[in-house]
């Protein structure tokens, strides 16, 4: 999947933010640090997590850091507004054909939110342990159902809506009874020298006006599958028709409070990775 709307992702961007500091701050103690190190951020976006959850825990003599990404929107916007000493942004797809300079090349690789995006899981894993130095690791979390892949899906059999491509946007395993499971098997096909899986639940709870815009510009920005639809009018009709199919899916949960103020839970189960090479 490749997102298209950085300026949306900026918006939204306390969503990804709290599920990503949940499952550090459980988990960074998995993350050992030596000195002059060379670090890759896999499906860096616009940078902007990045710079609130991971920059802050880099040791201050890293050697290099790469912020990579597929979508040319994310990495233009990074390229500008991404600020940090001995750091660059590239394109980059992790399922796909890996630069011969970047065969181990880094200490450390993280991925936030990521791997149930991509097309080729298993593909993905071994990429990253090519691109880690022989003692190198890996830190990835990625969840077992996102937000909209269910939407995507009833879109997709829809009468009115099954004319534009929605296969991109439905993750691998979506059909799968445990795509946990079947992530875990691609992970021992990658052959890493040791593994370390751990689930979690984090939650984003939307409580004011303000909340529920964040999540809704959140939807917005992951979905390019309204740039296929020219008409105005039946553009707005499609998200409206959409954004309504996640508020009321299986991951996002509304309720009211004890004063009647409507609540919204956006709960995944997380998948936590820590593997060395």
């Amino acid at each position: 999947m490749s997102f298209k709307f950085p300026h949306l992702w900026i918006k939204s961007g306390e969503v990804a933010r709290t599920l990503t500091q949940g499952s550090l701050s459980k988990f960074k103690h998995l993350i050992k640090w030596k000195k002059s190190e060379s670090i890759l951020e896999a499906g860096f976006a616009s940078g902007s997590n990045s710079l609130q959850t991971l920059v802050p825990l880099l040791p201050h003599d890293y050697k290099e850091f790469i912020g990579s990404d597929i979508s040319d929107e994310m990495i233009d916007y990074a390229k500008k507004e991404f600020k940090l000493p001995r750091s660059e942004v590239v394109k980059l797809d992790v399922c796909g054909e890996i630069p011969s300079q970047f065969r181990e090349r880094f200490d450390h690789i993280f991925g936030f939110n990521v791997i149930h995006v991509v097309k080729d899981p298993r593909k993905a894993f071994k990429n990253i342990k090519d691109m880690l130095k022989p003692g190198g690791s890996t830190f990835l979390t990625f969840f077992q159902h996102t937000p909209i892949e269910h939407s995507f899906v009833k879109l997709k059999n829809s009468p009115k809506w099954g004319r534009y491509d929605h296969n991109e946007m439905i993750p691998p395993y979506h059909y799968s009874a445990s795509p946990l499971d079947e992530y875990q098997k691609d992970l021992e096909a990658a052959e890493f020298s040791k593994t370390i899986i751990q689930k979690a639940y984090e939650t984003y709870t939307a409580k004011t006006d303000e909340d529920h815009e964040v999540l809704t510009d959140l939807f917005y920005a992951v979905n390019p599958v309204q740039l296929q639809i020219s008409d105005e009018k039946e553009r707005n009709e499609y998200m409206k028709e959409y954004i309504s199919e996640v508020f009321n899916g299986p991951v996002v949960n509304q309720r009211l409070d004890e004063n009647g103020n409507k609540i919204t839970d956006l709960t995944t189960l997380n998948m936590v990775v820590y593997a060395t090479k």
